[in-house]
């Protein structure tokens, strides 16, 4: 396939095709951007016009340069990436199962890591942005999820050294944090309470805004975050959180 033209931005969204990753590749792909969308498994043809899906296993470390591989000789170049794959392991201190955590590390940690090193070549000259989609709980303690939160706050940490590292590239790098998404895997999780509504209650009393984020509310930052209008800003750590952190 031709490369395309380098007037056209490119945009890699990791685990792009489902939740808030989906919800980032589409509203891209209408503010114009040619979306790469990665996902485990094919979405079939579901996906939005604009959004091109490729499978990777993020998981493998050897996943990154094969993703690299793909982009340049398909796209050719990128102007944004949005390290958004990852997972949450729910577990108390002390019951840490080693596989477990280890894939947590690896998504969250190493896989955001790797892919910016891959796909750092795919930059132009003119330089880009990079969007890494953190968590509120980087922030805050809550009893059960002490090792995502420190996947996330590596991610943070990466974050601000990689944008002075990368700034002279003229390549932004900010994080988005969000708070608790509406998306199927909390969808899941209210189901499975002995009393769904209490339980979204309960979690509704912590959140200022009095309501779950949708996933637009996250693309919707994101997006900013990419565009020219923030060209300015490198090395944030933004929460959208309906203001859970600031209390």
């Amino acid at each position: 396939m031709v490369a395309l033209s380098t007037a056209q931005k490119v945009a890699v969204v990791t685990g792009g095709t489902s939740g808030i990753g989906l919800s980032v590749a589409t509203t891209l792909a209408t503010r114009g951007f040619a979306v790469v969308a990665t996902g485990r498994v094919a979405p079939g043809d579901t996906l939005p016009p604009g959004i091109r899906a490729v499978v990777v296993d993020h998981s493998d470390p050897d996943s990154s340069a094969q993703l690299a591989a793909d982009i340049t000789s398909h796209e050719g170049h990128i102007t944004a990436l949005v390290n958004n794959v990852g997972r949450r392991d729910n577990a108390l201190i002390g019951e840490f199962d080693p596989s477990q955590l280890s894939e947590t590390l690896a998504l969250n940690v190493v896989s955001p890591l790797m892919t910016t090193s891959q796909l750092l070549h795919c930059f132009g000259p003119e330089g880009g942005s990079i969007v890494n989609i953190t968590s509120r709980l980087a922030s805050v303690g809550m009893v059960g999820v002490s090792a995502y939160a420190a996947s996330k706050g590596a991610l943070n940490s990466f974050t601000k050294a990689a944008a002075i590292e990368l700034a002279p590239r003229n390549i932004r790098v900010n994080a988005v944090a969000p708070g608790m998404t509406r998306t199927p895997l909390i969808e899941g999780w209210l189901s499975e309470q002995p009393d769904p509504e209490q339980a979204l209650a309960t979690t509704l009393e912590g959140i200022p805004l009095g309501r779950l984020a949708e996933t637009r509310d996250i693309a919707e930052v994101v997006a900013f975050l990419v565009s020219d209008e923030a060209s300015y800003l490198t090395g944030m750590v933004l929460p959208v959180d309906g203001g859970y952190t600031a209390r």
